[in-house]
């Protein structure tokens, strides 16, 4: 008889646990998917920019409303290393020292150049807030017109383009933070 009852309260027992654990694997692989897609956001946004360099941690963001990708993401880097970061300024395109050019600035945060005027990429984004920065260096690469420096006219013009699909990024050298973001319509 208290085999049966035994038995009995182990086999009540059984599908609670098993939905103990069955809830237990969903929190677990939903941590690991959004864990991941963050990682992999950031990842690629340096991979994009063609920068090769460590940091410790990285917060990003990502908002994709469109067809094809189109939205924006960005990203946040912390400790960055910099001796890495300085070889990829000099060794690559695209790169000049901060502040950036107007027109880079008001694509950027927003504004008029030259009669042109440019809403800024981060208003809609409460997230996403990059600061003034004074010392460091900025990066800006038009995927529809790709070469290693730009013009304020050809910068602006991009405002004016029926689609706008650019990576920008901002090292602040003082705070040694790194901001990428690329920006698709």
């Amino acid at each position: 008889m208290k085999k049966q009852v035994f038995a009995g309260k182990r086999a009540a027992c059984l599908p609670a646990c098993a939905a103990l654990v069955l809830v237990g694997l969903v929190f677990f692989a939903a941590g690991m998917f959004f864990g991941m897609k963050r990682a992999n956001v950031a990842d690629k946004l340096l991979a994009e920019a063609g920068i090769e360099a460590s940091y410790s941690s990285a917060l990003s963001f990502a908002e994709s409303g469109g067809i094809n990708g189109d939205g924006m993401s960005m990203a946040v880097y912390y400790e960055v290393n910099a001796d890495e970061l300085y070889s990829c300024v000099q060794s690559s395109g695209g790169w000049s020292s901060l502040p950036p050019s107007g027109a880079l600035s008001c694509l950027l945060y927003g504004g008029e150049y030259n009669g042109t005027f440019c809403a800024s990429v981060l208003a809609d984004y409460d997230e996403v807030r990059i600061p003034a920065i004074d010392s460091g260096y900025v990066y800006f690469r038009d995927k529809q017109n790709i070469k290693n420096t730009y013009t304020d006219e050809e910068i602006i013009a991009v405002c004016g383009r029926q689609s706008a699909n650019y990576t920008a990024a901002l090292w602040d050298t003082e705070a040694d933070k790194l901001y990428v973001i690329q920006y698709n319509s």
